[in-house]
């Protein structure tokens, strides 16, 4: 994200024309979230039929080049982080978008990197409590049961006290976020790391099986649907 060139006042930017790039699974509620908000906003995508989509929006011009988000704006945002004091300024634009507004830190792409090492922390915690949870029911054990001792113990996760109540256990995979999202930003992680030179042996493992899952299931799989996956492999 950055500024406009006058350097608008929080105070000033609570109506505010703001170019947005990427329309993609995250960009098109949080674009959605701004126009109705009432600010308004010059969208670009690379994909012709994520900027077809916005076309009909109130408050929402598409442009054809990425440049042209920039045109008038008085704020750019391009979901790569910035200063703390830029941050700050732009907060009554940001708060738009999420209750927890935080900064990662001030070298370039830093919000990007928290995001993938989070998802890759996150696939890993989902895929080892699947692992756990369907070997517990094999052995005869409740899964509601096992959440209800392990969400009170030392093993409880994201995926013991959100993923598996509200999207695995009820069979409804449908938390909306694809498993093929999770394996990229697993694989932006592991990326990462590498260039950091850091061991990921456990990162790398998750991975593999994220992406066997990914080889298996339809394109559209939610990535709750590992746990499925997991259990069918059991099945057969």
């Amino acid at each position: 994200m950055r500024a406009g060139q006058d350097g608008c006042a929080p105070s000033e930017l609570s109506r505010a024309t703001i170019g947005f790039a990427g329309l993609g699974h995250m960009g098109t509620p949080m674009a959605n979230r701004l126009a109705a908000a009432g600010h308004r906003l010059r969208v670009y995508d690379i994909a012709p039929a994520a900027r077809a989509r916005h076309e009909r929006l109130d408050g929402v011009a598409v442009v054809n080049h990425v440049a042209e988000i920039a045109d008038g704006a008085d704020v750019v945002i391009l979901m790569l982080g910035g200063p703390a004091s830029v941050l700050d300024r732009l907060r009554p634009v940001l708060e738009v978008l999420g209750s927890q507004v935080m900064h990662a830190g001030d070298i370039v792409g830093a919000g990007h990197a928290v995001k993938a090492l989070n998802n890759l922390m996150s696939a890993a915690h989902l895929l080892a409590s699947s692992e756990a949870l369907l070997a517990g029911r094999q052995f005869g054990l409740d899964p509601e049961v096992m959440l209800s001792i392990v969400n009170s113990s030392s093993g409880r996760s994201g995926s013991t006290q959100l993923k598996w109540p509200k999207y695995i256990l009820p069979e409804t995979y449908d938390s909306d976020f694809g498993l093929r999202l999770m394996l990229k930003d697993m694989r932006i992680a592991l990326q990462l790391a590498q260039e950091a030179g850091v061991p990921a042996p456990l990162g790398q493992a998750a991975a593999a099986a994220w992406a066997a899952a990914a080889e298996d299931l339809p394109p559209a799989a939610d990535h709750t649907e590992i746990a499925r996956w997991l259990a069918a492999r059991i099945e057969s």
